[in-house]
């Protein structure tokens, strides 16, 4: 497997040191990638500018079909509602969001705000919610009927 450890920040292009693996594999990359199956992402901070971010990280053109087939009903075969219902009703010991918030509440303390970039459906969101109901939530989403998901479910 490629070493990950140091690839460059997406926001400031600093080399950042690597923080504990969570132990994922991906979810909706295995789809667009198959060989990520067996790849565990690792969480980065970077030291420069103090985002965190995963790697191995999407190509431009994985994510663009991403973007234009992953959430539509003929390719996943669901609704964006069903998929919510369905992501968030998983039992915390198969849900990828829990293991997240689980990871991501070793870094955050009582955080009063929560942007999230990327935020799909909101169903992050959703399990943060859980763990942070007093936090202000902002999801950034380029898919229209995911961001509206996200909105309509979570309050986002």
């Amino acid at each position: 497997m490629k070493n990950h450890a140091n690839q460059s920040c997406p926001f400031c292009g600093e080399i950042s040191s690597s923080v504990p693996k969570l132990s994922i594999t991906y979810d909706h990359a295995v789809f667009l990638v198959p060989e990520l199956k067996s790849t565990t992402r690792t969480w980065n901070l970077c030291t420069q500018c103090c985002v965190r971010y995963s790697v191995p990280r999407l190509t431009d053109d994985q994510i663009i079909y991403m973007y234009e087939s992953y959430r539509s009903i003929e390719f996943r075969g669901e609704s964006a509602d069903q998929y919510f219902d369905r992501i968030t009703t998983y039992p915390p010991d198969d849900s990828e969001n829990f293991l997240k918030v689980k990871f991501i509440n070793r870094f955050l303390t009582k955080p009063s705000k929560i942007l999230y970039i990327g935020s799909g459906g909101g169903v992050l969101i959703h399990e943060m919610m859980k763990l942070w109901p007093n936090a202000v939530y902002t999801g950034v989403e380029p898919t229209k009927s995911y961001s509206e998901l996200a909105h309509r479910r979570t309050g986002a």
